[in-house]
C-alpha cells in the first residue's frame, strides 16, 4: 500500500523535472507534502495496477461529491463511469512504454453530470523499480470545451447563413490599398468570372453596368466622405455579356484628420430576388387588369341575359314575322359571340364561375382531339401524348377552352405549316426544381406540355405573353394566352413559355394532383329542350336580384313553367315579401353580388323563417359568397350568366331534387 507521502511527491513530480524536486523538495517533510496535495484544486488520485484507488486528495472529494472514505476500495473506472479515446488496454501499454500518459476523459459525478477532464497518469514503482501503481492528476475542462464547441458551432451557422444568404464579406484598408475577400467560395467565383480582378477596387468599378456606374460611385464617395454607411444595389457585367445582381453594404472609417483609412462591409448577390421582384410585379399588372375586366363583364352579363331572353320569348310567339326572327336570331347570335368573350375576360380575371371535379386529363385530351384537330389547317399536324397521368381537380371546359386557346396560338405561329404536340404526363416537383420556378411548390403535378415548330418568341414578347390585350402574332385580340393565365391561376395551376425565335415555344402547364378516388368523365352538352322539367310546374319561385332586366327575364321563364313567381330587388325586400306571403315558397333564385344584404345573411334570415327552403344562385362572377377564388363549393346549386330560358328551368328542377336543408 502507497503511503501518503508517495502521491505528494509523485504529483511534484508530474509537475516538474528532476532536478527541479531534488533541488526544491527535497527538504519537505511528509507532512508539508501531504497538506500541499490537499491544498491543490486539482484532482489527484492514486490507484493500483488493478485500478483500485488507494488515494483521494481534497481536490476530487470536492470535484466529484465522493469523500476519500467512500472512494477507497473502488474501481476508479466504474465510479466515474470513464469515456476514454481509446481503449485501456492501449492507453495502459503506453503507459508502461514510457511510463506516463496524457490525454481527455469524460467522467460522471456523483450527481450524476458528465465533465471533460484533461489528465495526466505517471506510472509509479517500488524500490525494486516494478510498477505498483498509477497517478492520476485531471483538471476540469468542462467549460472550456463548451465554449469551444459554441464558438465552432457558432462559426459553422455563420458559415451557413453566409452561403444561404449567398452573401460575401469585404475589408479595405489604405496600408494595402486591395480589397479582401472571405465566405462563399462559389459565389467569390462568380464574383470573380473567370479570371476577373476582383482585388483592384477600380477594376470592379470598370465592370459595373454603365446604366449603374454613376450613381454607385456617388454612393461610395459619400460614404467616404461622411465616414458613414453605403447601401447600393448595381448590375455587374459578366464575361458573356451578360449581368448579375449584387447588393453592397458598408461603412467607411477616418482618421483625425478626416482621411480615409479602411473601409468594410458585405456584398450579397440578389439576382434571384430581383427576378422574383420581376414576376411579383407582372403578376400585380395582370391582376389588376383581371379585376377591371371581371366587373366589367360582371354588368355586361346582365344585359346579355336580358337580350337571350327576349330574343327566345320573341322567336317562340307564333305570330312573329319572318323578318322580326330573322332579325331577332342575328341579335341572339351577336348576344353569344359577346358572352363568349365575356367568359375569355372572366377567364383572365380568375373569377369566372366553375364547378371543378376530379378529371381524368388523358380521358380530356383524347375527347377534344377532334375539336383540335378542326382548329388545325391541312399542313399542321397534330400528335398527342398521354401515360396515365393522376386526376387533377379541374373544369373540364376551361381544361378544353386551354387547349383550343393553345392551339389557336400555335397555329397561328405556324402560316406555312408544322407540327403541334400536346404531351401529359406526371412530374414530381423537388425542392431543386422548385427553386428554379418559384411560383411551384414541392409537390406532384400533372404536366400539359404543348409545344410547335412555328416562329418562337424573343424574350421581350415572352416576358409580356401573359398580359391582356398583348398580341404575340401582330394581329388579334391579345386574349388568347391571358385567358390561359387566368384559368390555370384560378385552377392553383402553374404557367410558363419556353420559347426562342425560330426554335418554336413551348407552353409547361403544371395542375396539382387531385388525390380523389372518384373520377367524373365528362359528357357532352345536350341541346336545349322546350319541355318543362319535371318537378317545376306549380311551384312557388322567389326572385331576387338587383338588375330589373335580368329579373323580368327570369319570372317571365318561370310563369311559361307554370310557376308562382315573386320578384325582389334585394335582400331586404326579399326577407319582407317571404314574411309577409302566406302561401309555401319553394325555391329562392337569387343573385350573388347586389348591394345591402349580404348573399349569407339573406340566406340565414330566409331559412330562419322557411327552413325547408332551397336556393339557386345565378352570377356571372362571384367575390368568394359562395366560392373561393370562384370555385364552387360541393352541393352549392348554381347557374352561370348568361342563361337560356331552358338553362335556368333545368337547374331550377335540379336546385328543387336536392335534399332539404337541415
Amino acid at each position: 500500500m502507497l503511503d501518503d507521502e508517495t502521491p505528494a511527491r509523485a504529483y511534484l513530480s508530474a509537475m516538474d523535472d528532476t532536478e527541479t524536486e531534488r533541488s526544491v523538495h527535497a527538504p519537505l517533510t511528509p507532512e508539508r507534502l501531504q497538506a500541499l496535495v490537499h491544498l491543490t484544486h486539482d484532482t489527484i488520485m492514486v490507484r493500483d495496477l488493478c485500478d483500485r484507488i488507494v488515494f483521494w486528495n481534497r481536490g476530487a472529494e470536492l470535484r466529484y461529491g465522493w469523500t476519500s472514505q467512500e472512494a477507497r476500495g473502488r474501481i476508479i473506472h466504474e465510479l466515474l463511469e470513464t469515456t476514454f479515446p481509446a481503449t485501456l488496454d492501449t492507453i495502459r501499454q503506453q503507459l508502461l512504454a514510457v511510463g506516463h500518459w496524457e490525454g481527455e476523459l469524460q467522467h460522471s459525478l456523483r450527481s450524476g453530470e458528465r465533465i471533460t477532464v484533461s489528465t495526466r497518469w505517471a506510472l509509479e514503482r517500488d524500490a525494486q523499480g516494478e510498477p505498483c501503481g498509477i497517478l492520476e492528476i485531471n483538471n476540469d475542462i468542462t467549460a472550456r470545451k463548451q465554449a469551444e464547441a459554441a464558438l465552432q458551432q457558432s462559426e459553422q451557422r455563420l458559415r451557413l447563413a453566409m452561403r444561404a444568404a449567398r452573401l460575401l464579406t469585404w475589408n479595405w484598408t489604405r496600408e494595402r490599398g486591395a480589397l479582401e475577400w472571405e465566405g462563399n467560395q462559389e459565389l467569390l467565383a462568380a464574383l470573380r468570372d473567370r479570371d476577373g480582378d476582383i482585388a483592384r477596387p477600380q477594376a470592379l468599378i470598370h465592370r459595373i453596368h454603365p446604366d449603374d456606374r454613376e450613381f454607385v460611385q456617388a454612393a461610395v464617395r459619400g460614404s467616404a466622405v461622411e465616414a458613414g454607411y453605403a447601401d447600393v444595389e448595381f448590375r455587374l457585367l459578366t464575361e458573356g455579356g451578360k449581368s448579375r445582381w449584387w447588393a453592397l453594404h458598408g461603412r467607411a472609417e477616418q482618421n483625425a484628420q478626416g482621411v480615409l483609412t479602411s473601409a468594410t462591409g458585405v456584398l450579397r448577390d440578389i439576382t434571384e430576388r430581383r427576378a422574383l421582384q420581376e414576376q411579383l410585379l407582372a403578376a400585380q399588372r395582370l391582376e389588376a387588369v383581371g379585376r377591371l375586366a371581371g366587373g366589367v363583364a360582371h354588368d355586361f352579363n346582365n344585359l346579355l341575359t336580358a337580350i337571350l331572353g327576349l330574343t327566345e320569348m320573341a322567336m317562340m310567339a307564333d305570330a312573329t314575322p319572318t323578318e322580326v326572327s330573322e332579325s331577332l336570331g342575328g341579335i341572339e347570335n351577336a348576344a353569344r359571340r359577346a358572352a363568349s368573350l365575356t367568359q375569355q375576360l372572366l377567364g383572365f380575371a380568375r373569377k369566372q364561375m366553375i364547378a371543378p371535379r376530379a378529371l381524368d386529363l388523358d380521358a380530356e385530351l383524347d375527347r377534344a382531339q377532334q375539336l383540335l384537330r378542326r382548329l388545325l389547317p391541312t399542313n399542321v399536324s397534330l400528335t398527342t401524348v398521354s401515360a396515365a397521368t393522376w386526376p387533377v381537380r379541374l373544369d373540364p371546359g376551361q381544361y378544353e377552352q386551354m387547349l383550343m386557346n393553345l392551339a389557336i396560338n400555335a397555329r397561328d405561329a405556324m402560316p406555312q405549316g408544322g407540327h403541334l404536340t400536346i404531351e401529359l404526363s406526371n412530374v414530381q416537383v423537388d425542392a431543386q426544381f422548385a427553386a428554379r420556378f418559384p411560383e411551384v411548390a414541392v409537390g406532384d403535378y400533372v404536366a400539359t406540355v404543348v409545344s410547335d415548330t412555328g416562329s418562337g418568341m424573343d424574350a421581350q414578347v415572352r416576358d409580356h405573353a401573359f398580359e391582356p390585350f398583348f398580341t404575340t402574332k401582330g394581329a388579334g385580340t391579345g386574349l388568347g394566352l391571358a385567358t390561359c393565365y387566368g384559368i390555370v391561376k384560378q385552377n392553383r395551376g402553374t404557367i410558363w413559355i419556353d420559347s426562342q425565335p425560330g426554335h418554336g415555344t413551348q407552353v409547361n402547364v403544371y395542375f396539382p394532383r387531385a388525390h380523389e378516388e372518384s373520377i367524373v368523365p365528362s359528357e357532352p352538352s345536350k341541346p336545349p329542350e322546350s319541355a318543362i322539367p319535371d318537378g317545376l310546374r306549380g311551384r312557388t319561385v322567389l326572385v331576387v336580384d338587383d338588375e330589373e332586366g335580368v329579373r323580368r327575364i327570369a319570372a317571365a321563364a318561370l310563369r311559361r313553367a307554370a310557376c308562382t313567381v315573386l320578384e325582389a330587388s334585394h335582400g331586404e325586400e326579399a326577407v319582407s315579401i317571404a314574411g309577409r306571403y302566406e302561401g309555401p315558397i319553394d325555391l329562392v333564385l337569387s343573385d350573388v353580388t347586389m348591394p345591402g344584404l349580404q348573399l349569407s345573411d339573406l340566406v340565414a334570415r330566409l331559412r330562419a323563417e322557411r327552413d325547408s327552403l332551397r336556393f339557386l344562385f345565378m352570377s356571372g362572377y362571384s367575390e368568394n359568397a359562395i366560392a373561393h377564388q370562384g370555385l364552387l363549393l360541393p352541393g352549392v346549386a348554381f347557374v352561370g350568366k348568361p342563361f337560356t330560358m331552358d338553362r335556368l328551368l333545368n337547374a331550377a328542377a335540379a336546385a328543387l331534387r336536392e335534399p332539404e336543408h337541415s
